[in-house]
């Protein structure tokens, strides 16, 4: 599969422009080094709303990504004394990503082992995802 044809069952087939426009509407949060910063298409929006409250806190991220299922937000404030109130807002969105479909957002989605991948999905995507994940490597 080309790069032009994206599989359906793709959770990351919009990572670059999801990424892109964070940093053009946030610019101030993505600057110096992150550890990692990929997050699935249906997440997009809880990431987003991530970055809208971090801003009020000025932090920047250190890492946004996919693991073990669910989404892994870090960030590095700049006020000290606002990163427990920070911490915990992440941390709702992080449990909010164990009941959104990391495909197509949809709420009420729950972990599946997908060729070994644990991943939050609904009832319909996982077939998608699961014929994504069947195709050779070098073809993803």
């Amino acid at each position: 599969m080309s790069n032009s044809q994206q599989h359906p069952g793709d959770v990351y087939s919009h990572r670059r422009a999801n990424l892109a426009a964070l940093k053009l509407r946030y610019p101030a949060q993505f600057v110096g080094p992150m550890i990692s910063c990929s997050w699935p298409n249906g997440w997009h929006l809880l990431v987003a709303e991530a970055c809208a409250h971090a801003a009020h806190h000025r932090a920047r991220w250190d890492q946004i990504k996919e693991k073990l299922g669910g989404l892994t937000l870090h960030v590095m404030p700049i006020d000290d004394g606002e990163d427990v109130q920070l911490a915990a807002w992440l941390t709702k969105i992080e449990s909010r990503s164990l009941q959104t479909c990391s495909l197509c957002g949809a709420e009420g989605a729950r972990l599946h082992d997908i060729g070994g991948w644990l991943l939050t999905a609904c009832r319909s995507c996982v077939p998608l995802i699961a014929a994504h994940r069947s195709l050779p490597r070098v073809v993803r």
